[in-house]
C-alpha cells in the first residue's frame, strides 16, 4: 500500500511538471520552424555575452546541428509520453499503469539531460577558459 501511494505521489509530482511543460510544448507547436530562430537568438546572445568570434559561433552552430535530430526525437517522445501520463492520471488509471508511464517519462527526461550534457561537452573545447567560466554562470530562461 505504501509503495502504491509513493508511486501515485511521484506520478502526481511529474504530472504537475508535465502540465507546465505541456503548455510550453503546445506554444512551440504553434510556431513551426521556431527552433532555428530560437537557436539563432541563443547564439547571438552567447556571441554578445561571451565575446565569441564568428568562427566560434560557426563551430557551436555545427554542434547544435549535429545533435538536432536526436533532440527533436527525444523531445517529441517526451511530449507524447507526458500527454499520455496526464490522460492516465486524469482518467483514474491504476497505479501500475501510472508507474509504468512515470518510468517512461523519467527515462526520456534522462535522455534529454544526457543530450544537453553531450552538447555542452562538445561546446566546451570551442570556448576559452574565461568563456567557459562565464557560460557556466549564465542563466537561461524562456521569455514570453
Amino acid at each position: 500500500m505504501k509503495t502504491s501511494r509513493s508511486a501515485l505521489a511521484v506520478g502526481l509530482a511529474l504530472l504537475a511538471g508535465t502540465l507546465a511543460t505541456g503548455s510550453i510544448a503546445g506554444a512551440q507547436d504553434a510556431k513551426p520552424h521556431d527552433g532555428q530562430a530560437w537557436q539563432q537568438r541563443m547564439l547571438d546572445r552567447l556571441q554578445q555575452g561571451l565575446g565569441l568570434s564568428d568562427e566560434q559561433v560557426t563551430a557551436m552552430r555545427g554542434v547544435q546541428d549535429r545533435n538536432r535530430d536526436a533532440r527533436v526525437q527525444v523531445f517529441t517522445s517526451l511530449r507524447q509520453a507526458q500527454a499520455q501520463l496526464r490522460e492516465l492520471a486524469l482518467k483514474g488509471s491504476d497505479d501500475a499503469a501510472l508507474q509504468e508511464k512515470v518510468g517512461e517519462v523519467q527515462s526520456l527526461m534522462g535522455q534529454s539531460l544526457q543530450l544537453r550534457v553531450q552538447t555542452l561537452r562538445e561546446i566546451a573545447p570551442i570556448l576559452t577558459p574565461e568563456q567557459r567560466e562565464t557560460f557556466a554562470r549564465m542563466r537561461f530562461w524562456r521569455r514570453s
